[in-house]
């Protein structure tokens, strides 16, 4: 094809076309890569963030030897169903099926990770809600949203998903940002003052999850704040929750001062992301197509000018 060139333009040619190639493979590659994922990874980083300041490493220990330990630890227990069940829109019956599954798993998860009878640090708590929330949107929503877009390409039926409108409508439920007021009163609880029983949740809209983990971090908050002010009051009897041995724990808490809003945490835009990556998915499979034969083309066009050039250098041969 490019015969009639001299040998310096064929190589020319023949490099411009090999590396238009790689680039084009390698940012097809790239763009496909992140997905959806890489926004629930940012958003669980900021979910993270906050826990952190709520529950710092070793501050709030629940005490296995508290005459409270159990009522606590059964509090905390409720906290792992209440974020499942309040992801639930209860006007939707296919959803609600998922109830009781959700209770069970959540009922399961708790017991895997704190069934010993031990001392608990909210702090790995708050870690193991992370998780536990990565699972079930995995588990029960879609692969995508916590794996790279390029996993979920090439797991099972993860093109149909990827395609589908289904994904995209929760895509755009998920990321839908609500004023923080109008999204709790239509969550219904029973509530935290006087509450030995934990978190039930009895009715939400379903997951908008920004909203959705404003209202839960702050019945963390609730709670916490319900169990501190009993640790305290009720110290002098030796009743004591948490693990406090210098007493440094008060009703002067910063704790006490602590409330999440929607600024506070990344707002992921899911259905842009996913629109980027069907996008992206088209750019990678023609590059499978265009990547072999470019290097093909490249390879005949530089074929000879290596040798043509010593031949040239030494016209004796």
């Amino acid at each position: 094809m490019f015969n009639k060139f001299n040998n310096k333009k064929r190589r020319i040619v023949g490099f411009s076309i090999l590396a238009s190639t790689l680039v084009f493979g390698m940012t097809s590659t790239l763009m496909v890569a992140p997905g959806i994922g890489v926004e629930s990874l940012m958003f669980i980083t900021s979910v993270k963030k906050e826990l952190q300041e709520i529950t710092p490493k070793g501050k709030f220990v629940l005490d296995k030897n508290s005459p409270a330990y159990s009522i606590v630890k059964n509090v905390i227990k409720k906290s792992f169903v209440a974020d499942a069940i309040s992801t639930i829109d209860h006007n939707n019956e296919e959803e609600l099926k998922m109830k009781i599954i959700y209770e069970e798993y959540a009922l399961n998860w708790f017991d895997d990770h704190f069934g010993e009878e031990k001392d608990i640090d909210l702090y790995d708590v708050g870690n193991s809600l992370i998780e536990f929330d990565k699972s079930v949107a995995g588990k029960f929503h879609s692969f995508g949203f916590v794996n790279p877009g390029i996993s979920w390409v090439f797991s099972l039926e993860g093109l149909s998903e990827i395609y589908s409108s289904e994904i995209y409508d929760l895509s755009l439920k998920q990321q839908t940002l609500y004023d923080q007021e109008e999204y709790e009163y239509y969550i219904e609880d029973n509530g935290i003052i006087g509450n030995t029983v934990g978190i039930e949740v009895t009715y939400s809209k379903g997951t908008n999850i920004v909203n959705n983990k404003v209202w839960f971090l702050n019945k963390q908050i609730e709670t916490i704040q319900a169990a501190l002010t009993l640790h305290v009051t009720s110290g002098a009897l030796g009743i004591k929750i948490f693990k406090d041995e210098k007493n440094e724990l008060s009703l002067n808490d910063s704790i006490f001062d602590k409330h999440v809003t929607t600024d506070d945490l990344y707002h992921p835009n899911f259905t842009s992301t996913l629109t980027l990556l069907r996008i992206a998915i088209v750019f990678f499979a023609l590059s499978v197509a265009i990547v072999p034969a470019g290097v093909i083309v490249s390879h005949l066009t530089l074929k000879n000018t290596s040798r043509e050039k010593k031949i040239k250098n030494n016209p004796e041969n």
